[in-house]
């Protein structure tokens, strides 16, 4: 897999990572972050163009963890003295989003800074403080191409199209927040519907980007 807008030592890198993450992942999450990735690149390309690696990277190393038992999550998180709501460990699906930045700290030092680790923290139910860049590489999990859910796709749809080169900055910034809340709705309904916990962190973070949208 290779971008145009990488250099030579970038894109070795960024390869090397790759063969890293296919190690640690089953082939359908493998392939689902290397979508995830593709996405990122698409939308950094016209929203952070100076963040395009940085980003790349964050999309490859999101789900490092996701694979990880509970056991084993919670020891990586406990490991840096960071807490846990019991809430969040009822929550078995958002664990990896709080074990990867530590796992990634420790195993991928040479790849990370603190951007891409927010990133990793923020992907699955974001935080009222998100940056562009957490956003990009929050909202590209949900809608990367092989996600065959109606709401994946028809956000994706969407959003490329509301980004387009020749939209204002502004206005590429407040599709990203309204893709992001959109994507947060979407998965409430779905939860809501298998009658499981929606995490109080996701509906801050709902709250928040409600917010920056009435401006």
């Amino acid at each position: 897999m290779k971008y145009p807008k990488f250099s030579p030592e970038q894109e070795l890198k960024l390869s090397e990572l790759r063969g890293k993450l296919k190690a640690l992942l089953s082939e359908k999450r493998y392939s689902h972050t290397l979508y995830v990735e593709k996405t990122a690149y698409e939308l950094a390309s016209v929203i952070l163009p100076d963040r395009i690696y940085d980003i790349c990277v964050a999309a490859i190393l999101h789900d490092a963890t996701k694979e990880f038992s509970a056991k084993e999550h919670i020891a990586l998180i406990e490991s840096e003295n960071t807490s846990l709501t019991d809430e969040d460990k009822a929550t078995e699906g958002i664990l990896h989003s709080f074990s990867a930045p530590v796992f990634c700290r420790k195993e991928f030092s040479e790849y990370v800074n603190k951007d891409i680790l927010s990133a990793i923290k923020n992907h699955t139910v974001g935080s009222p403080s998100m940056s562009n860049f957490d956003k990009i590489v929050f909202i590209s999990d949900f809608i990367e191409e092989s996600r065959k859910y109606k709401a994946c796709i028809e956000l994706r749809r969407w959003l490329l199209s509301e980004i387009s080169s020749e939209k204002k900055y502004e206005d590429k910034i407040y599709s990203l927040n309204k893709a992001c809340l959109l994507a947060i709705l979407a998965t409430e309904e779905s939860l809501k519907a298998k009658d499981a916990t929606v995490n109080s962190r996701m509906l801050l973070t709902k709250d928040s980007l409600v917010r920056q949208l009435e401006i």
